[in-house]
């Protein structure tokens, strides 16, 4: 069997279609609020774009700014990805439509795993690519990392409410992969 073409991106889903006609499309999510930290404890280190307005502070006083730049990385940017205009400064259509075409365009996915089941679920996506089983994640380990505080943790979760609905509806849906 001969591996698969592979193309991978953080790009919105729109820009994929426009980019990469009949292929199957594969995701792996993970939880919004670590999502969030992950990136906060990623911009906090020197030389970060961002940073710098991060660096020192509590990540609350951070978000509470909601800055556009900020907001474009944060503010239900898995639903924005999948369903919308990833660029929230821009208008865009109500959240529960950019929602259900996420859910839509997520439920019409080849794979779809996420960061929690990766190590277990990895081999099955391995042989859907036509790839070896490279073995266990590394998991991130950055030794920059933000002030997380508690209202940032609230912050956080209020922000993603959308994210985490559709991540929520991802683990329910059951296994994946969904083509022969």
């Amino acid at each position: 069997m001969q591996a698969p073409g592979i193309w991978a991106s953080h790009d919105p889903y729109e820009s994929l279609q426009l980019k990469a006609q009949d292929v199957q499309q594969i995701t792996i999510l993970r939880p919004p609020v670590e999502r969030v930290i992950s990136w906060l404890n990623f911009i906090s280190r020197p030389g970060a774009r961002g940073g710098e307005r991060l660096r020192g502070r509590k990540a609350s006083d951070f978000l509470a700014e909601r800055s556009p730049s900020m907001r474009i990385w944060i503010d239900e940017r898995m639903v924005r990805q999948l369903g919308g205009d990833w660029m929230p400064t821009k208008p865009q259509a109500p959240l529960q439509d950019q929602f259900d075409l996420a859910r839509e365009r997520l439920d019409s996915m080849a794979w779809v795993g996420t960061t929690e089941r990766y190590d277990e679920d990895r081999p099955e996506l391995m042989k859907l690519l036509g790839l070896p089983d490279p073995g266990p994640m590394k998991h991130n380990a950055s030794r920059w990392s933000a002030d997380i505080d508690p209202p940032a943790c609230d912050l956080i979760a209020e922000i993603t409410q959308w994210d985490q609905r559709l991540y929520d509806h991802a683990l329910a849906s059951g296994r994946w992969p969904r083509v022969s």
